[in-house]
């Protein structure tokens, strides 16, 4: 399960298995929001979203991690994996929110599902340079962590040849 909560934000709850994510106030009561996380494209219809990891883009650049839908684009707020190898972002202006049932979607930003990637954990981290990279953990057959520019775009992809066979990543601190 992700968790993730930024200041003046409500607490975001990966519900994993349910395709969604469900906010939180600090009182643990649920808001109106209901964010609802894709499964992976060419998933059967019926299928539901794994989330997991989650986090806030906290990136100090204002374009960094930029999902487009429909001909809107805007830096994602909040970014998701999931056990389906997919990372998707969530901005109101990019995704819109049902007036009268606070639905709204995530946007697909990357799909890795097709190299086996099963993502558990999320972390985002800037550089003394001012780059800021998404981490994510994979801890499907590939064992390792998955290295993404500001662009969602793969940088690279590295993993611990010496962890024991059964072991692999699967958070962050």
């Amino acid at each position: 399960m992700g968790l993730t909560a930024l200041p003046r934000s409500p607490f975001w709850v990966n519900d994993n298995g349910t395709g969604f994510s469900t906010l939180y106030t600090g009182a643990g009561q649920r808001t109106p929001l209901f964010v609802t996380i894709p499964p992976a494209p060419g998933s059967p219809a019926g299928t539901l979203g794994t989330p997991t990891g989650t986090v806030g883009n906290i990136s100090p650049n204002a374009t960094d991690f930029t999902v487009t839908e429909n001909g809107k684009s805007n830096r994602a707020l909040f970014i998701f994996a999931t056990l389906d190898g997919t990372i998707s972002g969530w901005n109101p202006e990019v995704d819109g929110i049902d007036p009268t049932t606070g639905a709204t979607h995530t946007t697909l930003a990357s799909d890795r599902s097709n190299v086996g990637a099963v993502y558990t954990g999320l972390a985002i981290a800037t550089n003394k340079e001012g780059q800021t990279f998404l981490y994510a953990a994979d801890d499907g057959p590939n064992r390792r962590i998955d290295i993404f520019y500001d662009t969602f775009s793969l940088v690279k992809s590295f993993g611990d040849p010496a962890i024991p066979r059964g072991f692999s990543p699967c958070s962050f601190r």
